[in-house]
């Protein structure tokens, strides 16, 4: 947190004294290929475990989360990129708020067999982040919703083991909020 603020500090800097066009994002729980460490990385217990056969223990079972798949993170980089300079220098991010708990029990239709245990507690962050301003400036829309994100990452680890696709089980099955698409067969 301290070296993210400070990054923050330090293109400010640039911006003011030097005339700078940077923009920066605030990710929350990024997701998805690719993911192996960092702070919030505790959802690979939740995804790729499962995907492999094997128990998850998952941490922070009690908390609600802002779930960013890595395609849509990807996308919303590329189009700062590409827009003129904003107004604002740094930008909140939200694109799927959901619990630990939901996003497993979805886990777990994908995945009947999958044994998946929570520890109490939560991560200790707000999740929930106004980005309002990202909104007006840039006008982005994540593509993902949780459930192919998931469905996504599933497959993505099954196919590096040489192991079969997960395919939906049916429709209506998950947890698409009216109004963010969902899955397709």
């Amino acid at each position: 947190g301290a070296t993210k603020s400070f990054a923050e500090f330090l293109t400010a800097h640039y911006i003011r004294t030097w005339g700078v066009d940077a923009v920066g994002l605030r990710f929350a729980l990024v997701y998805g290929p690719g993911r192996v460490r960092g702070a919030s990385a505790f959802v690979n217990e939740l995804l790729i475990r499962p995907a492999l056969g094997q128990p998850a223990q998952v941490p922070f079972g009690d908390d609600v989360v802002d779930w960013q798949y890595v395609e849509d993170v990807a996308t919303l980089i590329a189009k700062c990129l590409s827009i003129k300079r904003t107004k604002t220098p740094v930008f909140n991010t939200r694109f799927c708020i959901r619990s630990i708990r939901e996003v497993g029990k979805y886990v777990q239709t994908l995945l009947p067999g999958a044994r998946i245990d929570y520890e109490p507690g939560t991560f200790g962050i707000a999740w929930e982040a106004d980005d309002s301003l990202l909104q007006e400036e840039v006008g982005f829309t994540p593509a993902y919703t949780v459930e192919r994100g998931v469905l996504e990452t599933i497959n993505h680890v099954r196919r590096r083991h040489g192991l079969p696709p997960v395919v939906i089980p049916g429709p209506n099955v998950g947890l698409d909020a009216p109004g963010k698409g969902a899955i397709s067969r």
